[in-house]
């Protein structure tokens, strides 16, 4: 019974070599756009899950715009954010304000220039959040 699928098939596509490019085409593009897109949220999903306490840990990504200019947003927040969080939401234990950006680095006799560099502001609980880095 496959058989004479299989038959019927490959002279199908023979009669119709270009409707059959076309179709596979088609079938390749659209299973590769589902695989990726699971991926992707397969990734999304496992973000940041191999730390203890991953459902209590959050990212402030702010939005901002002054008058006459379109909203940027952004994973840096002000100097203001953490204390006003605290301030208003009994929720925020704590928080870690980091900044990332292309900066000269040296170490000993060597000078480095490293992109994506990341600083983080000790102030505010980062040796308490030491657990979170220490995949890195």
């Amino acid at each position: 019974m496959f058989r004479n699928y299989w038959k019927i098939a490959i002279r199908s596509i023979r009669k119709n070599v270009s409707t059959a490019a076309i179709n596979l085409t088609g079938l390749t593009a659209g299973i590769t756009c589902c695989l990726l897109m699971v991926l992707y949220v397969g990734h999304e999903l496992r973000y940041d899950r191999f730390h203890a306490n991953s459902d209590r840990i959050v990212r402030v990504i702010m939005q901002y715009g002054f008058s006459g200019t379109e909203m940027n947003a952004g994973n840096y927040t002000s100097t203001k954010v953490l204390p006003s969080f605290k301030k208003n939401f009994p929720e925020v234990e704590s928080g870690v304000r980091m900044e990332v950006g292309d900066r000269l680095v040296k170490y000993g006799d060597k000078v480095f220039n490293e992109s994506r560099f990341y600083f983080a502001d000790v102030r505010h609980d980062f040796v308490g959040n030491q657990q979170y880095y220490s995949r890195w």
